[in-house]
């Protein structure tokens, strides 16, 4: 009797599958390459344990920065963003631009403070934007110059410190151009929302305090709360002044209709 090893079979084996893979008779179609895995290895790790990451989640549309925009730092490249049909015209010139990658970017706004129509005081700018949600302060110096800050939480008088990890400062260049200046060392102080006080953008980044004996005054020192200039310099005032005297400012709040407010009361605690 013929006695057959291990190897003899496994050699006998290849030799069937040699002939099969010559044979075009019983080759079947062209096999596709194996799609590449491009999940990172946290990703892959989660998998393993948990399963696939769903699109969707419980019919949940995904968080990303297209839909929730203002969960992440701001856009600053100094692409300008496109007007919206009714801005008027501080609006469309100053404000719209500097919007990109905003809750307000593509959402109808308008101007709900002035002061020179309302008044250089802080009752008069509380009673005007408070519960109003996400703004914008646009000041005009005196020789005209144009700067302000994005609030992504809004105002509500309450005397609280409101995070904003989207809050940015932003100054027009004499060249038609605009430079963003983003919330630096965390979402923490985006805002100092005091009742007795203007617009305060971190304690130090951006301030228009409405003292009662220089109201027209606004104050930056950049760096602890907002990055700094290009230059390193730690101001973004005309002349590279950290105080200026005002003409003039605004502020620029979204039109919700009949949606409900965004952050239109106390925040206890927030990440962003």
């Amino acid at each position: 009797m013929e006695r057959h090893g291990f190897f003899d079979d496994l050699q006998k084996g290849m030799d069937n599958l040699i002939v099969s893979d010559l044979d075009e008779s019983r080759q079947g179609e062209p096999q596709l390459p194996p799609e590449q895995d491009e999940r990172d290895p946290v990703e892959k790790l989660f998998g393993f344990f948990f399963g696939e990451v769903e699109a969707a989640p419980m019919g949940m549309t995904r968080m990303s920065v297209e839909t929730n925009p203002d969960q992440y730092p701001a856009e600053t490249t100094g692409e300008s963003n496109p007007a919206v049909a009714g801005d008027d015209e501080d609006l469309e010139a100053w404000v719209r631009p500097v919007m990109l990658q905003t809750t307000l970017a593509q959402r109808k706004m308008y101007e709900v403070y002035d002061s020179s129509q309302d008044g250089w005081t802080p009752q008069a700018f509380h009673d005007a934007v408070d519960k109003r949600g996400p703004g914008v302060v646009l000041a005009t110096s005196l020789d005209g110059q144009k700067f302000g800050g994005y609030n992504s939480k809004g105002w509500v008088g309450l005397g609280e410190d409101r995070s904003g990890i989207s809050n940015f400062l932003f100054a027009w260049r004499e060249d038609g151009g605009f430079i963003k200046l983003p919330k630096v060392g965390g979402a923490g102080m985006g805002v100092v929302d005091k009742p007795e006080k203007g617009p305060m953008f971190g304690p130090e980044g951006l301030s228009i305090p409405l003292f009662t004996k220089s109201p027209r005054r606004a104050r930056c020192k950049l760096g602890p709360y907002y990055q700094r200039m290009p230059s390193g310099s730690n101001t973004m005032l005309p002349g590279g002044e950290g105080e200026v005297a005002l003409s003039r400012f605004q502020v620029f709040v979204g039109d919700w209709g009949g949606e409900p407010i965004p952050f239109d009361d106390a925040m206890p605690f927030s990440l962003t």
